[in-house]
């Protein structure tokens, strides 16, 4: 026999402690739902902005927002939004506005951006840039010189031979382009 049958011969115990367990688990539920009454009571107050009020005015609010800071959570809130398109829809949203516009307009009148512009224009990366285009631009005016320079010698070429009844010198063979004549065998 054993000391549960002699203690409680009939299972009152067991069952009792059943009973409890069932009774306080719906007591919870209970507790839990009057809570979110409770809740949705006091957010619907007349009372509660001014709560919310006192709340975020008080050294609770500011450790609040420090923790959350310099906790994951704005590490985690940063990275969800981008994954999911956040930063996208709020720059699309924002280029619709009339504050890039307004944002560039205070950008150009501010001395700062022309101080920034000056050092980048003074970096030796964008003055050897800028020399050696200029270089290239230079060559190019040269080249373009250079051949209207012959075409308007060739014309005024022509122009005087044609006064002086010349033969004009296009319709002469280049001397320069004619093959060496034969080597004469020298007499003995």
């Amino acid at each position: 026999m054993q000391l549960s049958t002699v203690a409680d011969p009939f299972g009152i115990w067991g069952r009792a402690a059943g009973a409890a367990r069932r009774g306080a688990g719906a007591a919870l539920d209970r507790s839990e739902i009057a809570a979110i009454e409770l809740l949705s009571r006091a957010v619907a107050s007349a009372r509660a902005e001014e709560a919310l009020d006192i709340v975020l005015r008080s050294p609770l609010a500011d450790r609040a927002v420090r923790s959350i800071v310099d906790g994951p959570l704005l590490d985690v809130a940063v990275r969800t939004a981008v994954e999911r398109g956040v930063v996208e829809r709020i720059v699309e949203e924002i280029m619709g506005t009339p504050l890039p516009q307004h944002v560039t307009d205070q950008l150009l009148a501010s001395d700062e951006l022309w101080h920034v512009v000056d050092e980048i224009a003074r970096s030796p990366a964008v003055t050897a840039a800028i020399t050696q285009q200029s270089a290239g631009f230079a060559d190019q005016v040269a080249g373009e010189v250079g051949r209207r320079s012959r075409r308007a010698d060739d014309r005024l070429d022509r122009a005087a031979r044609r006064f002086l009844h010349r033969p004009d010198r296009s319709l002469q063979p280049d001397p320069s382009l004619q093959p060496d004549p034969p080597l004469q065998p020298e007499p003995s």
